[in-house]
Parts: C-alpha cells; structure tokens; sequence
C-alpha cells in the first residue's frame, strides 16, 4: 500500500480494511488497496466527528460543516445562513398587555396607566410545539372613584411578562391618596392632600415605577414604560408616560414598544400628560377622556381628565419569533426581511396561538 499526504486533514492508519483515527493535528494519510469510500461503507460500527457544545460552534464554519452539539445531543449542519439540526435557534420579543388608565371624579384628574412589561432574548428550542398567550390591555378606569384595570400577562416558553399596573384614580374620602398598580411597569399615583399618592412598582428587567401624583394641586402622575419611570405630576401639569424601548426584531428596523399612558389634567389651563413613545397614550385633557393606548404595543392607557369621566384603555401586547433562513416553522402571522444579506423569518402573534417546528 502506498502512503499518500493531504495537508490539512487528520492522520489515518489503514490496515486492510480498518481506519484507524489517530490524531487531528496530523496530515500523513495511510489508505487501503480499496477506496476510502467502499471501505467505510462495510463497517458496520461508526465514525466519531467533532463534537461541541453549542457554545463551542467554530466562528467561521465553511458551508457542509457537520458537527455533534453536546448541548443537545443531535448532529446539526452548518447551512452557510444557519446551523440546522433538531432544535432551532431564535431570537424573541415579548410585551404584555399595558394598564388602564385611571378614571376621575368632578375634581381630579387620573393618574396614566403603567406599560406592560417588555424583554428580548434569544434561546435554542427543541423540536415541538410552543403555547403562545399575549395579553390584552387593561380597561380604563369608568369614571368616579374608579382605577383603571391591570395589563393582562403574555407567555412564551418559560418566560412571562406582567401586564402593566393600573392608574390610579382619587379616593372617595380624605386624604383621597390612590397608589397606581404594580405590573410590569407601574400605573401613575394621583394627587391628594398630603402625601401624595405613590406610582405603583415596575418589575425590574420588564419596565419602571410609574410616576406619583402633585400634592399642591390636583395633578397625577404618569405611567412607567420600558425604557424610564413615569413622570411625577407637577404645577398644573399632569405626568408623562415613560418612553418605552425599540426593538428590530419584527421588522430589522427599530420600532418602539410599552411607553407608559399619561395622566389627566384637572385645572383650567392645565396640561394633560403625554403618553411615552412605544404606544402610551395621552391623559385627557380638562374635561376629556383619557386616550386609548395603540394596539399590539402594550402601552399605558390615558387617564381622564377630570369631572367623572372614563380613563383610557392599555394597549394590548405582542409576541415575536424570528430565525434565519427560509421558513422552518408553523404559527403566527409569517414574514421575512433581509438583513446585512441575511434572511429572516418572523412570527407574530397578536393572540392566542401556537408555535410549531419538527426535526429538520
């Protein structure tokens, strides 16, 4: 038999009809009077190629490069877009429902709902089916003494996100403090006679603390968003909704998601708060209704402003599913973008659904 060299490949020791790997730094190849090829195709035991966690894929795989993920106990190919093998890799966005906002009696305005929470990531799953729920935003609080309604939550997987908190609207007795809900981010605290109300508590790493109600005159705060607590009311100047945070991943272009709803205004010459950019909705201004937030975004609705009138109701939230490459998967409403010459795949659900993939 003669000896053959290939630079770059893993020595081989061929006796007879046996291949022997022997290193994979060496480039000395031994082959058997047959092909390589007919000789493995008569072995009946197998062949070990690499193997690695999924934290351990090569930076740079040529086209064709199979490997054993450790991680998952499966072999996946290196497509030249993506590895694909029996699990799938992709990246996620999730906002729940956002808060009412707070509805008025004849001498307050209501305090902004609070957005519903947000967060990203990007996870590997495993061939099966996924329950979808997104949340449905809170209604506005309905008029006298009424606080608006808390967010409803969103799942996917293993993560929740929390419905954003309610706007607070004034109390029936003295000293007529209302605290905004707690939820994703916190719903706007209204005014009272001293202290003023409190904004209700964010859930950390999903939005923020809503902003409290203005003691001296008779303005509320604004609900948390993603991205910055709710504004306190002020002098004549009902509370901003927090901005909320941008995400690329429905579209490949940024777009803002969970800005907090703003509160009411009370005082002749008062300014209603604004809702904060990602769907927050605007408080009412004297003697108007509170705005309802936009859909699909989970911002916070408007509080009213003043006189017994009805709060703003929160935004319903999202769900997003993207990975590269064609589409590999059932669920949702399906889109694709290309993006720096790579190809995605989008999912969006908008209501209850599922999400679906098997081995490929």
């Amino acid at each position: 038999m003669a000896d053959v060299t290939i630079s770059g490949l893993p020595t081989i020791v061929a006796t007879g009809n046996t291949i022997i790997p022997v290193s994979l730094g060496g480039t000395t190849y031994q082959t058997p009077a047959s092909s390589v090829v007919d000789t493995l195709g008569s072995r009946t035991d197998g062949l070990i190629i690499p193997r690695g966690t999924t934290a351990q894929r090569p930076s740079s795989p040529s086209v064709g490069t199979i490997r054993f993920n450790t991680t998952f106990n499966s072999f996946e190919c290196w497509t030249g877009s993506y590895w694909s093998g029996s699990f799938l890799d992709i990246d996620f966005l999730l906002v729940a429902g956002g808060g009412g906002g707070g509805g008025s009696n004849n001498s307050a305005g209501g305090g902004g709902g609070g957005a519903g929470g947000m967060i990203t990531g990007s996870i590997s799953l495993t061939p099966g089916t996924y329950q979808i729920t997104v949340g449905s935003g809170g209604a506005g609080g309905n008029g006298q003494y009424s606080n608006g309604n808390k967010g409803n939550n969103s799942i996917f997987h293993t993560y929740e996100v929390e419905g954003g908190g309610y706007g607070a609207a004034e109390l029936a007795v003295s000293p007529y403090c209302q605290v905004g809900g707690n939820g994703g981010s916190g719903g706007g605290g209204h005014r009272c006679d001293a202290p003023s109300g409190a904004g209700g508590a964010g859930v950390a790493g999903q939005g923020n603390n809503g902003g409290a109600g203005y003691s001296p005159t008779i303005e509320s705060g604004g609900g948390g968003g993603k991205g910055a607590v709710g504004q306190t009311g002020s002098n004549n100047k009902g509370g901003n909704g927090g901005i909320g945070q941008s995400s690329s991943i429905r579209t490949g272009t940024g777009i803002f998601y969970a800005g907090g709803g703003g509160a009411g205004a009370y005082f002749s010459g008062s300014t209603q708060g604004f809702g904060g950019q990602g769907g927050g909705a605007n408080g009412g201004a004297r003697s108007e209704t509170g705005s309802n937030a936009t859909a699909n975004t989970g911002g916070g609705g408007g509080g009213s402003g003043g006189f017994a009138l009805q709060g703003g109701n929160g935004g319903s939230g999202i769900i997003v599913i993207r990975y590269q490459g064609n589409t590999r998967a059932t669920g949702g409403t399906i889109t694709s973008y290309t993006l720096n010459n790579i190809l995605y795949t989008v999912h969006s659900y908008t209501s209850i659904g599922n999400f679906s993939f098997a081995f490929l």
